[in-house]
């Protein structure tokens, strides 16, 4: 019969044995999730770095990140340009030393092969000291049915120039079953992902023979929302859209006209932004020639 001795030192680490004892874990995961456990709360997580301090090369390393994913121990959240501060898609990992409920949003959805390993999102050690689940998660408004209609469709009209009614049902059956696709997530991150498709599409479509296909139909479309949201930003925005963004910023002149979208009536600028109805003061004359149409 075999005898096996166990050498401690001083320099130990004081971990959760769940994921030890876990069947569902590969002996892989098992020491990934081990090693990242151990290291310092101020370490700078990342691919590169994980894999610089382990034998395995970065592909084993996503793999076993692909591994504590799938099984909760793992919890990927995306962030869009409009959230962060470099202006870029980024993607933000929390570990857990005791699986978490799977959120829809996993690594399926996200580019880990293809994407460079210096643009890899940090890594979030937040994690207890004991086998309870950890109560920092930030808490998903799962209950809540009434999602922010109005300001979703708001932010598309103003983008888009038209006025798309945020009580149609039609646009509201779209956007709630997007967010029952995604799985029910915090609703200001999936609100940031809405405004992220109408940003990127309208940077694609304003002032392109696509420009109609900005409608909610069409953006929240269950074939079209996710590909939308995963799309990178066009370099260059169109004439039309770099000239509404000026206009945005430009005060009019006084005297400025335009016709009312949801009116049809024309307007005259009047200052400091007012816009009142135009009424003229012009009186027939006599000898006044008809126009024939």
């Amino acid at each position: 019969m075999a005898v096996f001795r166990v050498h401690k030192t001083k320099d130990f680490t004081v971990m959760s044995n769940h994921h030890l004892r876990d069947k569902n874990l590969t002996l892989k995961a098992k020491g990934l999730l081990s090693v990242i456990l151990s290291l310092p709360d101020d370490w700078k997580y990342s691919i590169a770095g994980l894999s610089a301090i382990c034998k395995e090369g970065t592909s084993a390393v996503k793999s076993a990140l692909q591994e504590l994913t799938d099984t909760g121990y793992v919890t990927v959240i995306k962030l869009y340009p409009n959230q962060t501060e470099t202006g870029r898609i980024e993607y933000v990992y929390d570990i857990h030393e005791t699986p978490q409920a799977p959120r829809k949003q996993g690594v399926e959805n996200l580019p880990l092969e293809s994407q460079q390993v210096e643009n890899q999102g940090q890594l979030n050690t937040d994690v207890p000291s004991t086998d309870k689940p950890n109560t920092k998660d930030k808490t998903k408004k799962e209950d809540r049915e009434e999602l922010p209609y109005a300001e979703i469709i708001g932010y598309l009209n103003k983008k888009r120039g038209k006025n798309f009614r945020h009580t149609t049902a039609d646009y509201r059956r779209e956007i709630h079953a997007r967010w029952v696709d995604e799985g029910k997530p915090d609703i200001s991150e999936f609100v940031a992902k809405c405004k992220y498709v109408i940003d990127v599409k309208c940077a694609e479509w304003l002032g392109t023979d696509f420009e109609n296909n900005l409608n909610p139909k069409t953006l929240f479309r269950a074939a079209n929302f996710d590909r939308y949201a995963n799309q990178s930003m066009p370099k260059k925005a169109s004439k039309l859209q770099r000239q509404m963004e000026l206009d945005e910023h430009t005060e009019p002149k006084v005297g400025s006209m335009r016709i009312d979208n949801r009116t049809g009536k024309t307007e005259v600028y009047k200052g400091n932004g007012v816009w009142e109805e135009y009424v003229s003061n012009y009186v027939p004359q006599e000898g006044d020639e008809d126009i024939e149409f």
